[in-house]
């Protein structure tokens, strides 16, 4: 009878030095993981931060020189002049200095061309968005489009001409394949599931690095949440999960011309 209280208080004085023992290790171990996933998360984070913030600062210095070259072109007295002889050497010239631009012309108040810096005929550009922007007087407007000389996707910049007197003459525009933008800023993969991609103010691909998105076809991400993040104004850090039930972790920045830059990468890697 008393082996069996012997060996039972044993067994109990066992079990709680084990309790004791094991209590805090077990505690400092769970600290410990905790500790190492908030560190992971926050070095993903920022690391999303980093690559979003290097696209958006090249894509601003790419839009930046893009505008300042077309504002320059639209007030040079050979285009002011609105004379087809004069303004083709002017455009052919500015061809020759921004090779990302497959074209660059003039219109006259009807939407249709006065020069090309190509040897296309004049074509009729009276119901783009881009013309109708400059044509009110917009000092820039954009146009995410399926170029009509191209044929094939682009971002046309346009700016309106004035004469002497201040007067709405005609407009100048210029055009980049959407597959030649991506090259340009620097639309990449990250890892093995990273994506970093820019959109326009509407939410269509202007850059990505899956030809997919940016060679045949206007392709529209309005619907991802971290694009509606984008283009809320909002920005910044945020977790979803997609129709195929994958989690990404994203950080977008909103650009200050109404564009928008993600970069995305899954919760797993």
């Amino acid at each position: 009878m008393w082996q069996r209280i012997s060996g039972s208080f044993r067994l109990r004085l066992t079990i709680l030095v084990l309790l004791v023992v094991l209590l805090p290790v077990l505690a400092v171990a769970f600290f410990n993981v905790s500790q190492g996933s908030r560190s992971l998360r926050q070095n993903a984070e920022e690391q999303l931060q980093s690559q979003a913030t290097l696209l958006a600062d090249t894509v601003s210095t790419w839009e930046e020189a893009t505008v300042l070259a077309l504002q320059n072109l639209s007030t040079q007295p050979d285009i002011v002049s609105m004379d087809a002889a004069q303004q083709k050497p002017a455009l052919t010239k500015m061809a020759g200095v921004y090779t990302y631009m497959y074209l660059i012309a003039t219109t006259d108040m009807e939407g249709v061309n006065v020069a090309r810096s190509d040897d296309a005929a004049p074509k009729d550009y009276h119901d783009r968005a881009w013309f109708l922007g400059a044509a009110a007087g917009n000092d820039i407007t954009r146009q995410s489009l399926i170029g009509r000389s191209s044929g094939e996707p682009a971002v046309v910049f346009s700016a309106p001409i004035r004469d002497d007197q201040n007067k709405l003459t005609g407009v100048a525009l210029v055009a980049t394949d959407l597959t030649v933008l991506g090259q340009q800023v620097g639309a990449v993969r990250i890892g093995e599931t990273g994506l970093a991609f820019l959109v326009d103010a509407n939410g269509f691909v202007l850059a990505h690095p899956d030809p997919a998105f940016s060679s045949d076809e206007l392709v529209d991400l309005s619907a991802h949440p971290a694009v509606q993040k984008t283009l809320s104004g909002q920005g910044g850090i945020l977790t979803f999960t997609d129709e195929e039930d994958v989690d990404w972790l994203s950080y977008s920045i909103p650009l200050d011309n109404g564009w928008g830059v993600v970069v995305q990468q899954t919760e797993a890697e």
